[in-house]
């Protein structure tokens, strides 16, 4: 399943080819130039811009006030449940473990499908599944009571 591909494709219905930001190690900002967003401020190891370290979404909106953060965990609650619910419909099947970097793709399939239980795996080994605990998400999820946060 390509997670990014429905995220990005859910997003450009939503908001339409507006300009974005997106802090990301290169799959998320290829999905959103592929959906259709044409104005793409691709900011990671791979982007048009490296970062010298992240920076939270609040701070994101500062240095960029004209673009959308659409980089993954500063979605939205809102959006993140419609995403869940998008997620859902194309899964035949809703995992248990979910791959997890951001922690966004579990906390949305979370929020659309509370009945459900769900474990966030990070993998140290890959830059888009490592655990950053800095992460606002990451704290979300351990919080949370139907989410176990497993590290490999």
């Amino acid at each position: 399943m390509n997670y990014k591909k429905i995220r990005s494709d859910l997003l450009f219905k939503i908001l339409g080819d507006v300009p974005v930001v997106v802090y990301t190690c290169g799959n998320s900002a290829i999905e959103l130039k592929k959906s259709g967003f044409t104005d793409v401020l691709d900011i990671g190891d791979k982007g048009t811009y490296q970062p010298n370290n992240w920076h939270y979404s609040y701070f994101i909106k500062k240095l960029f006030p004209n673009r959308i953060d659409l980089t993954s965990g500063h979605l939205p609650v809102d959006l993140c449940y419609l995403l869940g619910k998008e997620y859902s419909n194309q899964l035949s099947e809703l995992p248990s473990v979910v791959p997890s970097g951001s922690g966004e793709t579990v906390l949305s399939l979370a929020l659309a499908n509370p009945e459900r239980s769900f474990k966030a795996e990070f993998n140290n080994d890959f830059p888009h599944t490592t655990l950053n605990e800095e992460n606002k998400i990451t704290a979300l999820l351990i919080a949370m009571v139907n989410i176990t946060v497993l590290v490999k």
